[in-house]
């Protein structure tokens, strides 16, 4: 009792309010679950006033919250576990939960050993759209990590600066001893953290609730209408907006390096309606794989239609499908006619 006493007061409190959300389930294919419960389904979440979406399998729930200081918490938590929420950083050792901050959380970050989050000897494939911060992971004596703390560069704009996501591991037989600044192994009652004392941590993580909870973080992504502007991440050079284009269109510009894949991205031209008349690609002239702006150029060829308005629209090459991940940048430019050339000045 008194090892658990001493690792929630080394722990600070995380703060959170109230918010929407939407839930649907969908298809999953994996293993069992570690409790049990076939995971061939998912819950399908959605936070619109957060900007979020993740999906997690039925033996977990969720809860929108606040804890002192009216900051927002969304837990997503083991079921049945007999742990109350919400949850924050300082909770018990055997509890398996997800907490979502955006805006942050106390002073005090989690006692005990830490290391980078690039460092961490499992494998986690976050959503590569994601631009991370700074990222800790608190490991055992043992190395391996019992949780995660996540920031975000580009986060939607009503996140605050230490805005992230905390996820904590079950740990089983945990225990946790003091030691002071020569190394000696000190009683826990006489223990002072915030001095110069250690708190150091023992115990095994629950592996296969670990591989789901990483699951989860794994579908972890931003709604696009919360991300920053397209016009963030994509420069047009040539044509410029609203000036006559003919065929064959020569395209210049510059945007993000993840904008591409394998050097390319779609374009279209499409009539005022929307419809399409043509379709090719620009491609990245150099390294391509960055997250700074890289140089492009295209050409795209079209038969002009009887009308002067049209668009030329930019698509953030898209591999996966998945209706998240599309981007795409309108120009808009006016036809060459015969009917109306005479109306409009050519660039």
């Amino acid at each position: 009792m008194r090892s658990f006493i001493i690792f929630l007061i080394v722990l600070s409190c995380i703060s959170c309010k109230d918010q929407d959300r939407n839930e649907t389930e969908s298809d999953f294919t994996g293993d069992q679950e570690s409790i049990g419960t076939p995971i061939d389904s998912v819950i399908a979440y959605n936070n619109e006033e957060w900007g979020f979406t993740l999906e997690y399998p039925k033996s977990f729930t969720s809860l929108e919250s606040e804890l002192p200081g009216e900051s927002p918490v969304i837990n997503f938590y083991l079921k049945d576990t007999g742990f109350k929420p919400p949850f924050a950083i300082h909770e018990d050792p055997q509890n398996a939960y997800i907490a979502v901050l955006p805006k942050g959380f106390g002073v005090d970050a989690p006692n005990g050993s830490k290391i980078a989050f690039e460092d961490i000897n499992e494998t986690v494939n976050l959503n590569p759209d994601l631009k991370m911060d700074v990222n800790e992971a608190y490991i055992l004596e043992s190395g391996e990590s019992w949780a995660y703390f996540l920031r975000f560069k580009d986060p939607p704009e009503n996140w605050k600066k230490y805005g992230g996501v905390f996820v904590h591991f079950p740990i089983q037989n945990f225990e946790a001893k003091c030691v002071d600044k020569a190394g000696n192994q000190k009683d826990l009652e006489n223990c002072d953290p915030m001095g110069e004392d250690n708190i150091k941590y023992y115990g095994k993580v629950e592996a296969e609730i670990k591989s789901r909870m990483i699951k989860i973080l794994e579908s972890f992504q931003f709604n696009s209408n919360h991300q920053n502007l397209v016009s963030n991440w994509i420069k047009i050079e040539k044509p410029l907006p609203n000036k006559v284009v003919t065929s064959p269109l020569i395209i210049k510009g510059k945007a993000l390096g993840y904008w591409f894949f394998e050097a390319n991205a779609p374009i279209e031209i499409q009539d005022k309606n929307f419809n399409t008349l043509a379709e090719s690609y620009i491609e990245a002239e150099g390294k391509w794989m960055t997250e700074d702006f890289v140089d492009f150029s295209g050409k795209i060829e079209f038969e002009s239609p009887n009308y002067k308005r049209g668009y030329l629209i930019f698509k953030r090459a898209n591999p996966s499908g998945k209706k998240s991940k599309d981007r795409s940048y309108k120009l808009p430019i006016l036809f060459s006619s015969k009917n109306h050339s005479s109306q409009v000045k050519r660039n």
